[in-house]
């Protein structure tokens, strides 16, 4: 007999999966550098944009892509807004959208200072960026979409958590993963095909290339089918020559495979 006040399987693998999705989303939203906001009748890029620790979003508006003029001008009230965050993968594939985290919240000019480097980072240099002023939003509703919801939660759509997006913190790869991306990509194509086909083994001999690294696994591209195969590793990793260990437990079940260590 299960106690009431005791978590079951299913509460954990349920908050884990919360967990999984924010701490994706909040990645996205760190390294994205394709943002687009909407308000009603216009839409614009945004020119620069910072995350705060509980997931707040502090940007630089641009004008309308129509009419020229600013789409969020200071003075004006808070207002709803939406953001659309776009997740590219770094390697040259046709296809580099590997995700699209969409935010919707209110936004209101940030009043008071703002951490020296926040605000040279937000305004550019020289503060050239000063006249269309620092917005804040305040997620309400954050979703997950594309090939990388369903790759792990087996939908194209996954509703975020609020509470847990507020929590949540970047992937420790994210630093080192498109340096990591490019070395496999150009140093070791035999590894990546050797580990496609321990996964997808029903699928045709060909040139894979790697389009996403976090601290769970690769996900790789077959060039003649386009379909992505993701790899999991044997235990989340947090630095570089853990994921070094990762790869070389990997191909030890292959026999005779090739091999990858900290020194390549």
């Amino acid at each position: 007999m299960t106690s009431s006040w005791l978590p079951t399987r299913s509460d954990r693998e349920t908050a884990s999966a919360a967990s999984r999705a924010a701490e994706m989303a909040r990645t996205v939203l760190a390294r994205s550098t394709a943002l687009r906001l909407a308000v009603p009748g216009a839409q614009c890029e945004v020119v620069r944009h910072a995350v705060a620790p509980d997931g707040t979003v502090l940007l630089v508006p641009g004008s309308d892509e129509r009419s020229g003029r600013p789409v969020l001008v200071p003075g004006q009230p808070a207002r709803t807004v939406g953001l659309t965050v776009t997740d590219l993968t770094p390697t040259a594939v046709p296809d580099r959208v590997r995700g699209v985290v969409e935010i919707v919240g209110k936004a209101g000019m940030v009043e008071g200072g703002l951490p020296a480097g926040a605000r040279a980072h937000l305004l550019g240099p020289d503060e050239i960026d000063l006249h269309r002023g620092i917005w804040i939003v305040a997620p309400r509703r954050v979703t997950l979409r594309g090939a990388a919801a369903e790759e792990v939660f087996g939908t194209p759509t996954r509703e975020v958590d609020r509470d847990a997006f507020r929590s949540a913190v970047v992937d420790p790869l994210l630093p080192i993963e498109k340096e990591w991306l490019a070395h496999l990509d150009h140093g070791h194509p035999e590894v990546l095909a050797a580990l496609a086909c321990q996964v997808r083994p029903d699928l045709p001999a060909s040139r894979v290339r790697p389009v996403a690294l976090d601290r769970r696994g690769l996900v790789v591209r077959h060039v003649d089918s386009g379909g992505d195969v993701r790899i999991e590793f044997p235990g989340p990793v947090v630095c570089g020559c853990d994921l070094a260990e990762a790869f070389a437990t990997l191909l030890e079940s292959i026999p005779g495979g090739p091999r990858l260590d900290c020194a390549d």
